[in-house]
């Protein structure tokens, strides 16, 4: 299937080797009760409707927290259905556990809950401030180690450059190709300089723009990278919470009027690009003169929507946070779960890595003409 081949394959796990989700929108099934679905989603009037649900006079202070944090993923996780989670059969199986447990032994029945979701934004916070993430994608645990930033110096001509306060890299390869890591999209300095990066690599003939390991960080920072490649505005990608209505929530994408880099690009890709990596990745695959290679992006890419903040404190103490809105590809499918396949797959190991060789880059500049 290629990377835009439609949404059935995707949502049999072909593209990424997922779990099957369910169908979706319009088949999407929302799994609340009545009760729970007139609740208010704000925090404030959710804590007090939840009670009159799952607190009784004689529920213990563990029990409390759990039913609580149950009802409140329940309610608002956009993702349950799609990943297939059967969030009935979660409380079943750890509702014994929590009648065993006490106010300060609950965190970890609630990290083991969180952790079904298999959600990579979700987390724990406890009383004290320590904030324990459940879940980790497992293409990230695959593929964070075959890739070395140090190792791609070996196929520069010239020195590495640094700009960004040292977030972002670029330099020379053979043949006067241009290439560029960005292994962050962190708001704090990551764009600092960035037209000077940017008008350094556009006497290049092509360029390779690698966010592999890219830990995420500003959407917004993503989009201002898109807009140098842009003849035209990108509409933002839809999104949908836990109603499950698909609906844009941010403005399109506007080409940056100072720099347009016109030469064919490739953009790397791999498991360890995470949220708005994967974002960014969607975003480059869609445009004409770009070609993802390397290989399905982490597929973490649920966010918090301003004003609607998945933060549950409960009167034990903890926070409970879950991101509550989930963007879609543009071809329908979620970025969360099935992340950004490739329009040219290369595997590459850590093996790869000690033997002293970069296959996806090498691969990208044989693309580009090097």
């Amino acid at each position: 299937m290629t990377r835009r081949g439609g949404i059935a394959a995707a949502l049999h796990g072909e593209a990424a080797g997922c779990r099957p989700g369910r169908a979706w929108f319009g088949g999407l099934a929302l799994r609340r009760t009545a009760a729970i679905a007139a609740c208010a989603l704000a925090v404030d009037g959710f804590v007090g409707c939840t009670r009159s649900l799952v607190s009784g006079p004689d529920t213990g202070p563990g029990l409390r927290d759990f039913e609580m944090a149950w009802s409140f993923v329940d309610s608002l996780y956009p993702m349950l259905d799609g990943k297939g989670v059967d969030w009935d059969s979660v409380r079943a199986a750890l509702l014994p556990r929590a009648e065993a447990t006490s106010e300060g032994d609950i965190l970890p029945v609630l990290v083991e809950m969180l952790g079904r979701l298999s959600e990579a934004h979700a987390y724990v916070k406890s009383a004290g401030g320590a904030v324990v993430y459940p879940h980790l994608p497992r293409r990230l645990l695959r593929d964070k180690h075959s890739f070395s930033p140090y190792l791609v110096r070996r196929y520069l001509v010239g020195p590495m450059r640094l700009a960004g306060g040292e977030k972002v890299e670029y330099g020379m390869l053979e043949n006067n190709l241009g290439y560029l890591r960005l292994p962050t999209f962190d708001p704090n300095h990551m764009l600092d300089d960035f037209s000077q990066v940017m008008a350094f690599l556009e006497s290049s003939d092509g360029l390779v723009i690698d966010i592999r390991n890219n830990n995420g960080g500003s959407r917004g920072n993503a989009t201002r990278v898109v807009s140098r490649f842009l003849d035209a505005p990108l509409t933002y990608l839809l999104a949908f919470e836990r109603d499950g209505v698909p609906r844009y929530v941010d403005p399109p994408v506007s080409p940056d009027p100072a720099h347009r880099y016109r030469k064919p690009v490739v953009v790397l890709i791999n498991g360890a690009a995470v949220s708005a990596g994967d974002i960014f990745a969607e975003f480059m695959g869609a445009l004409p003169n770009v070609t993802l290679v390397g290989d399905t992006t982490a597929g973490a890419a649920c966010q918090d929507r301003d004003g609607l903040l998945g933060d549950l404190r409960l009167p034990g103490g903890a926070l409970v946070h879950l991101p509550t809105r989930c963007a879609l590809r543009f071809d329908g499918v979620p970025l969360e779960w099935y992340g950004v396949p490739p329009d040219v797959r290369v595997t590459q190991t850590e093996a790869d890595v000690r033997a002293g060789r970069d296959p996806q880059l090498e691969r990208a500049i044989a693309l580009l003409g090097g």
